[in-house]
């Protein structure tokens, strides 16, 4: 044993088992220190029942908004404006604006329908006075007459066809008074050419209704509360029946009430504050039955006195309460 080289490690006194362990030991203690110091995995083969793992691939989500969904409003037509707007309370008191107004006078308007009055344009008879437009009649002798009064017309300063016209007024009281809120053609397509003796023609007494004409109200000092609107046309006259709706209100002569004209292609809508009281529609194109499709219309103011609507019997005891009272005026076109 003297001659076997020496390792620094001693064998002596260890049994043949203790060697085989010991070197099986420093086997592995050289192979790890040769793999870096690490740790084999022992593989073990797949069983051939069980089934192969696969992977399934990451579902990326779309990400979740926590803000409220913008909205689109449509838009909506703004309503048209006023084409013609007055609040007398806003006028200043005195005479009427002659930019706006005419003035018929003489006794050739009354004559028509044998009327008492003869129509003046003196403040007496018509201004603005406490905020409101007054037409307003006396028991006086004026142009061979033993009464007078107003008659205003927009013609030639605001004609208009369609939309809706609204006119806030308050109807005089008394016996044989006739005021009239109502349309004639500003400028007249269908009796453009017709003569004198067409229009004066006594076998033909409604010619000149071949143009039309829209009553929006009129009322009748010998029927209390009532009122009424028409539309005349050549046809419906010569038929003895005119298109025509009425009302009754127990204050006409002792409030303000609105009367309105929708008018429309075809069709009109007469309203008392709101509530519909007349609708005439357009029996066919023959403009003998419909004429104002057409042409323009005027607005005319005008409180008359006796003739064929106050009748043979006016009472001048009366006369303070013959007043026509407008506060306010008001045309919109319809929407384009």
């Amino acid at each position: 044993m003297d001659n076997q080289p020496e390792s620094g490690l001693d064998f002596d006194g260890m049994s043949r088992r203790e060697l085989l362990r010991f070197g099986a030991v420093f086997a592995t203690t050289a192979l790890l220190a040769a793999c870096g110091g690490k740790t084999l995995e022992t593989a073990t083969a797949p069983s051939s029942s069980a089934a192969p793992t696969t992977r399934t691939p990451a579902v990326r989500l779309p990400a979740v908004s926590t803000t409220a969904p913008r909205t689109t409003t449509p838009e909506v037509p703004s309503a048209p404006a006023p084409d013609f707007a007055i609040d007398f309370s806003r006028e200043p008191a005195g005479a009427l604006n002659p930019a706006r107004w005419n003035f018929e006078e003489g006794t050739e308007a009354a004559d028509d329908n044998q009327e008492a009055q003869a129509y003046t344009s003196r403040p007496e008879n018509v201004r603005v006075e406490g905020g409101k437009l007054l037409i307003q009649a006396h028991p006086e002798i004026y142009g061979g007459r033993k009464y007078t009064s107003a008659r205003i017309t927009t013609q030639g300063k605001f004609d208009f066809q369609y939309g809706s016209l609204v006119v806030r007024a308050k109807m005089p009281k008394g016996v044989g008074t006739w005021p009239a809120i109502w349309l004639l053609p500003s400028h007249p397509v269908f009796t453009a050419n017709a003569t004198d003796a067409q229009f004066n023609n006594p076998d033909d007494p409604y010619f000149y209704a071949k143009d039309g004409e829209i009553d929006m109200a009129e009322a009748y000092g010998n029927r209390p509360g009532y009122v009424e609107a028409t539309v005349n046309t050549y046809n419906n006259l010569k038929a003895g029946h005119p298109a025509g709706g009425s009302i009754t209100l127990p204050d006409l002569s002792g409030a303000f009430h609105d009367y309105e004209l929708d008018w429309r292609p075809g069709i009109m809508t007469f309203r008392v504050d709101g509530k519909p009281y007349l609708v005439a529609k357009k029996p066919s194109d023959n403009p003998d039955d419909w004429p104002y499709d057409k042409e323009k219309y005027h607005l005319i103011l005008n409180l008359a006195l006796g003739g064929t609507g106050g009748g043979d019997v006016i009472d001048p005891a009366q006369a303070a309460n013959w007043r026509l009272e407008i506060a306010s005026i008001t045309h919109t076109p319809l929407a384009k």
